[in-house]
């Protein structure tokens, strides 16, 4: 009787393992190349592994939202970039809703240093000085959201607070 409970005991705790493993990837179990299925937005895409289809965000930049001035133009530059492609991830945190944070990188390009030098996505508060001088560089150029004819660029994150809707 002992042995079998020992038994069901080591079943269980392979089960349990198992189940943990095919569940999402954790960002430190994330594979580097994965291919863009679908471009969310601006900067959030959904990728797939050979396991997995996982929802990224990438990391130090924030695309303005799709109801914002410039959030569809954002969606289809970045789905010109990526979409249907293999890309390289890095994941470097994950942002406040459990999505991992990547750098994705296609070729020699990096995809998030692309879309802000673009014009097509602000730096987020936590972004680092690179991205910051290729802000600069949009905003003096009058690229993308920047451009004469836009309405005043207004970061998501001002935007997102602005249009909360109280459910």
């Amino acid at each position: 009787m002992l042995l079998r409970m020992i038994l069901v005991g080591v079943g269980l705790c392979w089960s349990l393992q198992a189940a943990a493993e095919t569940a999402s990837p954790a960002v430190s179990d994330m594979p580097e190349q994965v291919r863009v299925f679908r471009v969310l937005d601006g900067d959030r895409l959904l990728v797939r592994t050979r396991a997995h289809s996982l929802r990224v965000q990438l990391a130090g930049i924030d695309a303005p939202e799709l109801d914002q001035p410039g959030g569809v133009g954002s969606q289809k530059l970045l789905e010109k970039m990526v979409t249907r492609k293999r890309v390289v991830i890095e994941a470097v945190g994950e942002n406040t809703v459990g999505e991992p944070l990547v750098k994705m990188h296609w070729a020699t390009h990096d995809i998030n240093a692309d879309m802000v030098r673009a014009g097509a996505a602000w730096v987020s508060p936590d972004g680092d000085a690179d991205l910051r001088a290729l802000q600069a560089e949009a905003q003096a150029k009058g690229l993308g959201i920047w451009a004469k004819d836009m309405p005043p660029a207004i970061p998501p994150w001002e935007w997102r607070t602005e249009h909360e809707t109280s459910d």
